[in-house]
């Protein structure tokens, strides 16, 4: 299956070739990441095509997490009349992959434990 994840991660972030390993491993740790939050009995096969799409999500925002933190993240020009700001491409790719992380949970929701809910006694 990391296979499966790891073709998909390299044409979502478009890996150079320098960041063939780093996208490799990047997808080992999204593969054991998904696992580990697998509702018990349910195996990654059970749920294989949301699996690999929300562990390649993962993936390529790691890569482009890491590109927009190599990077300064400032904004490339600011215009004043009639107020413009224009981000950096790296600035952007950092939205996207936080948009990539919400997408992969939302998209395994039904195959997860639920992580949200938190009971707590109090003492009276």
């Amino acid at each position: 299956m990391r296979q499966r994840i790891f073709s998909l991660a390299g044409v979502l972030c478009a890996a150079a070739e320098q960041e063939q390993e780093t996208l490799m491993l990047l997808c080992e740790a999204a593969e054991h990441e998904l696992v580990g939050q697998l509702r018990d009995g349910i195996t990654p096969e059970d749920c294989a095509e949301a699996f690999v799409c929300a562990g390649a999500w993962i993936a390529a925002a790691g890569i482009l997490t890491s590109r927009a933190c190599a990077s300064s993240g400032e904004v490339k020009s600011f215009k004043a009349g009639e107020v413009s700001v224009e981000l950096s491409a790296e600035e952007r790719s950092g939205s996207a992959a936080v948009s990539l992380r919400r997408e992969a949970e939302r998209l395994m929701r039904p195959y997860i434990k639920d992580s949200a809910f938190g009971f707590f006694g109090v003492q009276g």
